[in-house]
């Protein structure tokens, strides 16, 4: 049986869920009112080597071959609800259209002890412009059988960055067709924010996120 507070955490995580969609290289930009556009990117590091967990096919969960599995979701924080593994390009970029509102990248294991990771935070608003979050960096470390296949791996930092100019070239290249303006809205990390899923208070977490200069929309 999971500890109590664990349980707990687990249970906020099975709430109801709410839909991302990821927008492929070409498509159209369209988004609904009360939607958002958000583009960003997440790379991977054991030790100075870059990793490429990503697959190229968006709809596909597999990684590839010696790479280690790592699937990440998204939280809601105003309505508490999740996505499970919303799409990521092959190069670490991703475009997601989601509704406006407060955003948490954690990661969970997949048997028992279970555990919730939550990486950081972003915020996103209903506007035309296309938003972007920044870039996250993670640095792992990475268990292998003798074969070198990734058997587990563990977050042991997370950088944050930012690179405006090569989100334009970016959204530039992947939706030629739609001439939309850009804005940042930077993504933020810290060390409080990583365990908010265990013993889950939701005044806590907000705490949190007004320390980071976060402060929930109101709905």
């Amino acid at each position: 049986m999971l500890p109590l507070a664990r349980s707990l955490s687990f249970a906020v995580l099975l709430a109801a869920c709410t839909s991302v969609r990821a927008l492929e290289p070409g498509e159209p930009v369209r988004f609904a009112p009360g939607e958002a556009l958000a583009i960003g990117r997440l790379r991977v590091f054991e030790g100075e080597r870059e990793l490429t967990p990503w697959k190229a096919d968006l709809l596909e969960e597999l990684t590839l071959p010696g790479e280690p599995e790592i699937r990440l979701a998204l939280f809601r924080m105003e309505s508490e609800q999740r996505a499970l593994y919303p799409a990521i390009g092959a190069d670490g970029w991703f475009a997601w259209v989601l509704r406006a509102g407060t955003w948490l990248v954690y990661q969970s294991s997949r048997a028992e002890p279970i555990w919730h990771d939550v990486l950081c935070a972003f915020q996103v608003l209903a506007v035309s412009e296309a938003q972007y979050v920044g870039e996250l960096e993670l640095h792992v470390h990475v268990e292998r059988d003798p074969d070198l296949q990734a058997t587990a791996y563990s977050v042991e930092g997370v950088t944050v960055r930012s690179d405006p100019e090569a989100a334009r070239a970016h959204l530039a290249r992947s939706h030629p067709r739609d001439s939309l303006e850009l804005v940042e809205r930077p993504l933020k990390s810290s060390p409080e924010l990583r365990d908010v899923f265990d013993d889950w208070k939701r005044s806590r977490a907000e705490r949190v996120l007004a320390n980071l200069g976060i402060t929930l929309l109101c709905e």
